[in-house]
């Protein structure tokens, strides 16, 4: 059976390509460090994740919702009053199963706002924590799967991309083993081509501009964190939404 895997490289493509593929399964990556942050979460077994459209409507839910936790950064960091920032480290020692959280950061919640308003059918977190679970994920899929990376205020990033590649890899090393004929948009040749040269997962973060970035702020630990390719089978999927445009997250 053939499929396809298209790599979505920045978030203002990833309409077009709804567009042209409506409906198909979606992957979003924002590696440094919202998907990786989901992921944690999920191994740590919170209950379930809102994703929300700006830091006040987080709050306001927090209000509404006793004991629900606050999680997300603003420039990087949590900002005032939040319980966590988005910081995968710090939550993967946290006490946090069962519980709920609120979650909205710059890049990687708005770009799973926009996959799901742009008509995908399922919408799934993807990191490298991941990278093998959604690569066979995606060779479930009867046509068309979609890595859309979230960048880097609306520009394409090295880290994003770079995930995004290492997953094409690995499906297409196993697209056999599950009877698949692999076929890959240009988008998804570069991001194999980056993934294949550009070194080492925790290198290539280091260097990116989201790693610098966490870097200059003294969140370097979340790097190790966000590099680590297969800590986990958990795959974070968007299963509803919530009041207020938000979007439910559970796990798999």
């Amino acid at each position: 059976m053939i499929m396809w895997i298209d790599v979505v490289c920045s978030p203002t493509e990833l309409p077009t390509a709804l567009r042209e593929h409506p409906g198909a399964a979606c992957a979003v990556i924002d590696v440094v460090r919202a998907t990786t942050t989901l992921v944690v979460l999920g191994e740590r077994q919170a209950a379930r994740v809102l994703v929300m459209e700006d830091v006040p409507s987080a709050r306001r839910l927090a209000v509404q919702h006793p004991g629900m936790l606050l999680a997300g950064e603003e420039g990087g960091l949590a900002p005032a009053g939040f319980d966590f920032g988005n910081s995968p480290a710090d939550l993967a020692r946290a006490a946090i199963a069962g519980r709920q959280f609120a979650f909205v950061t710059t890049n990687g919640t708005r770009a799973l706002l926009s996959a799901q308003a742009n008509g995908a059918g399922t919408v799934y977190a993807a990191a490298l924590r991941n990278a093998s679970a959604i690569a066979a994920l995606a060779l479930q899929q009867e046509a068309v799967f979609i890595l859309a990376c979230a960048g880097r205020h609306d520009r394409t990033a090295l880290d994003d991309l770079f995930t995004a590649g290492v997953i094409v890899d690995i499906a297409q090393r196993h697209a056999d083993e599950v009877d698949r004929e692999l076929r890959l948009s240009e988008g998804a040749l570069i991001a194999h081509h980056i993934a294949r040269t550009s070194g080492a997962p925790l290198d290539v973060l280091i260097r990116s501009d989201a790693g610098r970035a966490v870097q200059q702020i003294g969140l370097a630990e979340d790097l190790v964190a966000c590099a680590a390719v297969d800590a986990s089978a958990i795959i974070p999927r968007v299963t509803g939404r919530g009041a207020n445009g938000t979007l439910v997250i559970t796990y798999r």
